[in-house]
Order: structure tokens, then C-alpha cells, then sequence
């Protein structure tokens, strides 16, 4: 969905309100995604801290030329400095993520709490997620079967926390 300014600040608004209001919940998901990309957080650092003393600035996107929103992309975190200026939109289309793929959707600012047929807007049937939990015990890696059954790593790791309800549990 192409976000215009108004509706982008918009989001940005709601996006500050919801942190205000739930400090705790916004900490926790932040720990929560340091801890899962630490090679992306410190590639982001390194980049970061080379703009602010200059070393690099941002440029206009390369995909469509705006200098509205220009993002920095990563081919390679172990390159830190090395990166496309890309717009939103661009960026966005760098990185598609098809809704048929996901199997926990977020609904405001709550994710739904079921996965499997209980929840309406899964993909996962109640057999791939017995399936998927096997595999998590025989040690397979969650980002290896995430890719297999078309899911995100986070349904992978809710699913091997035990986040979800279904009868066969």
C-alpha cells in the first residue's frame, strides 16, 4: 500500500502514541529484534556514525531519484558502508513480502495469538505446524524452515516457544 505524506505522518503519529503508551512493550520488541539481527544493528551503527561526522551523506534514491525518505539498503552487513540510497518505495520493492506468506498478521498493534486453522488469517494448517515442530526438534535451523513453508522466522519461533493453540496441542 503507497503510504501519501499526509497518511505517512499520520502513521508516524499513531506509531509515537503507541510507543508513549506502551513503553514497556516497545522496549521489549526492541531488545527482542537487537538480539535477532546483530550483524544488521551494528552494520546500521557503523553507517550511522560515519553520517554524522560526515564521512558519508545520503543520497537521492537510485531507484526513482526522489530525496524523499532515501533509506540506506545492505546487500552485505559484513559491509557496512556499502549500500544503494533507495526511497520507501523503492526499499519496499527491494524486499516483497507477499501476504499469502505470512502466517501471523499484525492487526493494529496487537499479532494475532493463534497459529494454525484456529486463526482465520493463518496459512499454516494445523499439520505443517506439528510438522514444523519436528523439525525444530531434530535441530533444523528456523530460518531454513521458515523459507521451506513460506513463513516468517518469527511464526518459526513462536511456533518452537509454543505460541500457539490448536486441538492437536
Amino acid at each position: 500500500m503507497d503510504r501519501t505524506p499526509k497518511q505517512y505522518k499520520k502513521q508516524l503519529e499513531m506509531s509515537r502514541q503507541w510507543k508513549q503508551a506502551n513503553p514497556e512493550r516497545h522496549a521489549e520488541l526492541a531488545r527482542a529484534y537487537r538480539r535477532r539481527n546483530p550483524e544488521k544493528i551494528k552494520a546500521q551503527n557503523i553507517l550511522n556514525y560515519a553520517i554524522r561526522k560526515g564521512e558519508m551523506s545520503r543520497g537521492n534514491c537510485e531507484g526513482c531519484g526522489t530525496g524523499v525518505r532515501v533509506h540506506a539498503h545492505h546487500y552485505d552487513y559484513a559491509k557496512p558502508l556499502d549500500v544503494r540510497w533507495l526511497c520507501y518505495k523503492c526499499h519496499k520493492a527491494n524486499h516483497p513480502v507477499s501476504d499469502e506468506n505470512k502466517a501471523v498478521k499484525f492487526v493494529g498493534a496487537k499479532r494475532a495469538q493463534l497459529i494454525g486453522e484456529q486463526n482465520p488469517n493463518a496459512h499454516l494448517s494445523d499439520k505443517a505446524v506439528i510438522e514444523i515442530e519436528h523439525l525444530l526438534n531434530l535441530g533444523l535451523a528456523q530460518e531454513r524452515i521458515a523459507a521451506v513453508y513460506g513463513v516468517s522466522q518469527m511464526t518459526v519461533s513462536r511456533i518452537k516457544r509454543g505460541l500457539r493453540s490448536s486441538p492437536s496441542k
